[in-house]
């Protein structure tokens, strides 16, 4: 089986500055978040929901 020489795999640095061509940026604003924090026994979750005062935070059995 031959191997690609290592060179091949050598490519510039893009530029800091500059986003890619296959960049693509995505801005979410949530209006509800679940979270289940699986370590630990018995597990976490919460639920959070925006509201005109910011967040609120629910607890509930997994």
């Amino acid at each position: 089986m031959d191997h690609a020489d290592s060179s091949a795999f050598d490519v510039a640095a893009p530029a800091p500055t500059v986003p890619l061509d296959t960049f693509a940026l995505l801005l979410l604003e949530p209006d509800r978040v679940d979270q289940l924090q699986l370590r630990g026994n018995p597990q976490q979750r919460q639920i959070f929901t925006r509201s005109a005062n910011g967040w609120e935070q629910r607890e509930v059995n997994p």
